[in-house]
């Protein structure tokens, strides 16, 4: 059975080869439309900066995106301290203390200040994308 495999295969090879050598050679290079215009080297360079990989566009984005992640488990943190800081009190006889108010505190300020930072970073990528598209737009 497996030789039986095998020798289709090997035949199934033999016929590709033999029928793509009989077809007249393909010519691979793209032709341009008339109407279409070419871009040169910095005009390419604009248009990578939002493309891809490892490009200004992709860090902004991903910049931002480590901002929501770090807003919610600072919420995470706020919350779980709360908790801690109610059980403590009220298991030493103080319910209405608070005694981690300042780390509190101090949480919410991050988280403030990780939402402007995440405001900041998705404006900086929308900025980049008009801009890209207005020099384009403009032309050479």
């Amino acid at each position: 059975m497996k030789n039986l495999k095998r020798k289709s295969v090997i035949t199934l090879a033999s016929v590709t080869v033999l029928a793509l050598s009989t077809q007249p050679a393909i010519c691979w290079k793209k032709q341009n439309p008339a109407n279409k215009p070419e871009f040169d080297r910095t005009q390419f360079m604009v248009i990578n900066l939002n493309r891809g990989k490892n490009s200004s566009g992709y860090y902004l984005q991903e910049s931002a995106k480590d901002c929501r992640l770090l807003m919610i488990k600072l919420d995470k943190a706020a919350r779980q301290i709360e908790q801690v800081d109610s059980a403590y009190a009220k298991t030493h006889g103080h319910p209405d203390d608070r005694y981690l108010r300042s780390a509190r505190e101090r949480i919410a300020t991050a988280r403030a200040t990780a939402a402007t930072l995440e405001q900041q970073l998705t404006a900086s990528s929308d900025e980049l994308k008009t801009s890209i598209q207005q020099i384009l737009l403009a032309g050479p």
